[in-house]
């Protein structure tokens, strides 16, 4: 049995305060707001000035991002990835360096430190060498330094 299938659109928009944004419908920033050359100088400051924030206390006191929980659940999310710590790290450093904020510079030092004590891998016969890592792919990677590390060193308990 063939059913009528009714296809739309919809517009979405921001309300914050008294102000109302109009929100991109389509393409690769649906759902994003629509910034325009219109816009006062200020109104970009703020932007930057409230997503840096929002970026600055998503971290926690190790230095890695709390990104949030499952609604359905109400569970937060489990799995950390790497590409998406240093993306958001590069936001963050952009948005202090564009509002001279020295303070906000510690925590992406904390961002910094995090990446390179969880994510480094230094090669001990190449030490101009240095790979970060995703433990969200660690089994592939990691039997590549198991078998690395087995025929190199007298590390055979990487084995287990």
């Amino acid at each position: 049995m063939n059913k009528s299938v009714i296809r739309f659109q919809t517009r979405g928009y921001l309300v914050e305060g008294d102000k109302m944004f109009e929100l991109n419908a389509g393409g690769s920033m649906h759902g994003i707001r629509k910034i325009g050359g219109h816009q006062k100088k200020s109104e970009y400051r703020r932007l930057i000035q409230t997503a840096t924030q929002y970026l600055k206390v998503q971290i926690d006191t190790d230095g890695r991002y709390e990104y949030g929980k499952f609604p359905h659940f109400d569970k937060r999310i489990g799995f950390y990835n790497v590409l998406r710590h240093t993306s958001t790290t590069y936001s963050l450093l952009e948005g202090l360096e564009y509002l001279n904020d020295k303070k906000g510079i510690e925590w992406a030092k904390l961002t910094i430190d995090h990446l390179l004590e969880n994510f480094l891998y230094t090669d001990p016969e190449d030490p101009e060498s240095a790979y970060i890592y995703d433990d969200t792919k660690m089994k592939t990677r990691c039997s590549k330094i198991e078998r690395w590390l087995i025929r190199n060193t007298s590390m055979k308990q990487w084995t287990a």
